[in-house]
């Protein structure tokens, strides 16, 4: 989402902090506000609902879950109340999302990692989120994750790139791996030096980019790594692209 917009938006939904406030004080009273108002008359009150999903218990969730479901997908605001529930605990809230098998939802519900739930857009809770994925088991058995997570990813190892190099590069080549994002012996031919997803955009590019700066910034320690990687044939396709990091000829 563009950022001007993003930023318009949230500045005419009541702000997290009036509601982390509201919360803190008087829960009870604020679910009971939130029960009392229609939350497709009130986009405040949908605003609170979502606010707590991650507040509530199970059986409070699952109705407010039941409520928000419509036939019409335009008309459905279920993905409101998941990247609510997403953006204060977002574990729970992305594990939610992968029972569903949605990809739009799973997508949605990344993207919270990315943003987190203030709206100055704090680097701490990308961070936060980042870390929380690396944890997660990434494939879930669920092809909606791994269909929802393509653009979402790309967005967070962007961020995270700019944090620790060495990790988002760690991460990005597990999530290949695990995923099958692409064939296994095309990824490795494409690290030893085979031009086939060069500027593609997508992780196989973010987590090449991760690996190439990590190789020339820091090339003992990606070295130090690579041995204790237990595939010969990996090891080999990670040491020849740590050896020609700086060549012209390897595009990002």
């Amino acid at each position: 989402m563009d950022d001007g917009k993003y930023l318009a938006q949230r500045a005419h939904n009541p702000s997290p902090e009036l509601f982390v406030v509201w919360a803190s004080v008087d829960l009870d009273g604020m679910i009971r506000w939130a029960n009392a108002h229609d939350p497709e008359k009130d986009a405040f009150a949908l605003e609170a609902r979502a606010f707590l999903m991650s507040r509530v218990d199970e059986s409070v969730r699952a109705r407010l879950l039941k409520e928000a479901a419509r036939e019409d997908p335009d008309q459905d605001q279920t993905i409101t109340l998941l990247t609510g529930f997403a953006a204060w605990d977002l574990e729970a809230g992305l594990k939610l999302a992968v029972e569903m098998n949605d990809a739009d939802r799973v997508e949605e519900v990344l993207e919270e990692m990315v943003w987190g739930p203030f709206n100055d857009r704090l680097s701490d809770t990308s961070d936060y989120g980042f870390e929380v994925l690396k944890h997660s088991d990434l494939t879930m058995g669920s092809e909606a994750f791994r269909q929802g997570s393509k653009m979402a990813l790309i967005m967070i190892m962007e961020g995270s790139g700019d944090l620790d190099v060495a990790e988002t590069a760690r991460f990005g080549l597990d999530f290949l791996l695990r995923t099958n994002y692409v064939p296994r012996a095309e990824l490795l031919k494409f690290f030893s030096g085979e031009d086939i997803y060069a500027d593609t955009g997508d992780v196989v590019d973010r987590t090449f980019c991760a690996l190439r700066v990590w190789a020339a910034a820091h090339p003992t320690a990606m070295k130090a790594w690579i041995v204790t990687i237990q595939e010969a044939d990996l090891r080999e396709s990670l040491t020849w692209l740590l050896e020609h990091s700086r060549e012209a000829g390897i595009k990002e």
